[in-house]
C-alpha cells in the first residue's frame, strides 16, 4: 500500500520522546488481554452512522482535502465501552474505529478543550490535504477511510461486483481492472506525464470534484509506470469508485473490513503476549495497514522492550522489519489514539473506583 503522511517536520522529537514517557507511566490498570474472537456482526448502526456523519459523507460527497474531526463524546463512549467490558468482543472492534480514524486517517479531535497536548502539535485537528485519509478518498493513495490497496482493493472489487454488478458504467472494463495495484493505476492514467494527460471530466461530462494532483515525481513514475492500463481506465476507476463509497454499504465494507483485516489480527498478536496492551494493538494495527510483515517483526521487538510502544515506532522506521525511515513522521498521529485512549480510560476507571 503506497501511503502519504501529514507532515510533522523533524523539529519535534523531543516532543514525542516526552509523550511517550509520559503515557509509559500513565496510570491505566493492566490486566492480561482476553483472546477472544471477533463478534459475529459489524460496527452496528448508530455506531457506523456517527462515524459516517463525522467524516463527511453524504451520497453527493467527492474526495476533498477538508481535516476530518471525530468528536470527542464519540471517542470517549467507545472508551468506557471498552474499559467497562475488556473481553466484549463488541466493545474491543468498536474501539478499532478510534484507531482506524486517529492512527490510520490522521483524523483529529474536537472539540480539543480539556485534552492532553496534541503529539502532532496540532491541537487535535485533522490532516489537511492529499496526505490524509477520508472516507470518499479515491483520487490519490488509494481508497476509502483505510487507503485500501493490493489485496484489500482486489476484495473491494469482489464486494462491488457482489453488490452492484453490471449496473455500474462500463463495468467490464471497470471489473478489468480487479488486481492492478492503485498506483499503477495512478501512473498510467496521465499522472507520469508532462503535461499532465489525466481526464479530468467523468463518465457523465462532469468535471470530478477534486483539485487534479498534477505529474507524479520521477522517482514515482519509474517505479509505478507500467503502461499497462491508460487514461480512460483511471476515468473509470474513479468514476465507478466515487459512485460506490457514496453509498452506506460500499463505507460500511471498507471499515469493516479493516476491522477484520488489520484490527483483530494485530489484536490476536498483543493478547498472546504476557503483557501485551490494547494500546499495543493501536498501534500495530496501523502499522499492519502498511504491512503485516513489519507488524510481525515490529511485536518481535516490543516484547524484549521495557516499552512496547516506542519499541513498535522505532521499529516501524526500521530496515530490520522492513519499514521505512519515513515512517516516523506517522508516529504523532498513531500517538494521538494511544494519548485520547488513556486520556478517556484514566478518567472511566477514576469513576469507577468513586462508586465503590
Amino acid at each position: 500500500m503506497h501511503e502519504g503522511s501529514g507532515s510533522w517536520g523533524f523539529a519535534r522529537p523531543l516532543r514525542l520522546i516526552v509523550c511517550i514517557a509520559i503515557l509509559s507511566s500513565a496510570n491505566v490498570a493492566y490486566a492480561r488481554m482476553p483472546m477472544v474472537e471477533p463478534p459475529g456482526q459489524p460496527i452496528n448502526d448508530d455506531l457506523l452512522d456517527g462515524f459516517l456523519r463525522q467524516g463527511g459523507w453524504s451520497q453527493t460527497a467527492d474526495d476533498d482535502p477538508s481535516a476530518r474531526q471525530l468528536e470527542a463524546s464519540y471517542i470517549k463512549g467507545i472508551v468506557d465501552a471498552y474499559v467497562a467490558k475488556p473481553s466484549d468482543p463488541k466493545a474491543i472492534n468498536d474501539l478499532g474505529l478510534v484507531g482506524l480514524a486517529l492512527a490510520v486517517a490522521e483524523w483529529g479531535v474536537e472539540p480539543a478543550d480539556g485534552l492532553p497536548d496534541d503529539p502532532a502539535g496540532k491541537n487535535w485537528g485533522g490532516v489537511i490535504g492529499a496526505d490524509g485519509k477520508r472516507l470518499m478518498s479515491y483520487s490519490k493513495g488509494a481508497i476509502g477511510v483505510s487507503h485500501a490497496d493490493s489485496d484489500s482493493l482486489a476484495d473491494f472489487f469482489s464486494f462491488i461486483k457482489k453488490d452492484r454488478g453490471d449496473s455500474l458504467p462500463q463495468a467490464t472494463r471497470f471489473y478489468q481492472l480487479q488486481g492492478i495495484n492503485f498506483d499503477r493505476l495512478y501512473a498510467d492514467g496521465g499522472h507520469c506525464n508532462r503535461p499532465s494527460t489525466v481526464i479530468v471530466i467523468d463518465l457523465n461530462g462532469k468535471p470530478f470534484g477534486y483539485v487534479e494532483h498534477g505529474y507524479a515525481g520521477d522517482r514515482y513514475c519509474g517505479i509505478y509506470r507500467k503502461y499497462k492500463t491508460n487514461e480512460e481506465d483511471w476515468r473509470i476507476f474513479r468514476h465507478n469508485m466515487r459512485l460506490v463509497l457514496r453509498t452506506r454499504e460500499g463505507q460500511a465494507y471498507l471499515i469493516n473490513a479493516w476491522l477484520k483485516e488489520y484490527w483483530w489480527p494485530s489484536y490476536r498478536k498483543v493478547a498472546g503476549q504476557p503483557n501485551g496492551k490494547i494500546e499495543d494493538v493501536i498501534i500495530n494495527s496501523r502499522i499492519r495497514n502498511s504491512s503485516p510483515v513489519t507488524a510481525n517483526c515490529t511485536l518481535g521487538k516490543a516484547r524484549s522492550s521495557g516499552d512496547a510502544i516506542s519499541a513498535q515506532l522505532n521499529a516501524y522506521a526500521s530496515k530490520d522489519c522492513h519499514g521505512k525511515p519515513d515512517h516516523k513522521r506517522r508516529w504523532p498521529y498513531m500517538m494521538r489514539a494511544v494519548v485520547v485512549y488513556r486520556f478517556y480510560a484514566n478518567h472511566q476507571l477514576a469513576e469507577q473506583t468513586r462508586q465503590k
